[in-house]
């Protein structure tokens, strides 16, 4: 499954090193319930109703967020799934018109892994979508992904961020 970009399309990226074996990253990602864990308490994440136990392809996350307090449904499904190396969700309900997030894991170094998030998305509603880009999405992704980077080097043991206050999220 493969939904199609509508709308301007941007791209996020981070990167992180994470101090364990790929195999055991791999398997942290694989749990959703570590999730929450890794989410700031603005984005008020809940599972709505429970997950699987670990991921494999075809599986479907759903849960609600809120954005700016609104509450919003969201629903993933993982399109690809490589362990160790990587996997991808993709939102087929939810804020966005286009969201696929690329999840990679290599090795670099004994028990060490990079962790490699890249994130294509399309926002709604045209030139309102672009300004809603500019205003607060583009910093949200990095506030998201700042805290996943402190959370991780807390519950895993993860090195310093290797893009850390990466660059907005930029158009392509």
């Amino acid at each position: 499954m493969r939904l199609k970009p509508m709308g301007q399309l941007y791209h996020f990226e981070r990167s992180q090193i994470i101090a364990i074996p790929r195999a055991e990253t791999f398997a942290f990602f694989a749990n959703p319930k570590h999730l929450e864990a890794i989410t700031p308490e603005f984005v008020h994440f809940k599972f709505l109703r429970p997950p699987p136990s670990e991921l494999h392809g075809g599986s479907v996350i759903s849960y609600r967020i809120r954005i700016l307090g609104v509450p919003i449904r969201w629903q993933s499904v993982i399109e690809s799934w490589e362990p160790p190396a990587r996997f991808v969700d993709l939102q087929v309900k939810g804020p966005y018109s286009y969201w696929r997030h690329v999840h990679e894991f290599e090795d670099v170094g004994e028990h060490r892994t990079r962790s490699n998030d890249r994130i294509d998305f399309a926002l709604p509603m045209g030139p309102l979508g672009k300004i809603a880009h500019k205003l607060f999405v583009a910093r949200m992704l990095n506030q998201i992904f700042d805290f996943r980077a402190e959370r991780l080097s807390a519950i895993v043991g993860a090195a310093t961020p290797a893009n850390p206050g990466a660059a907005p999220a930029a158009q392509v």
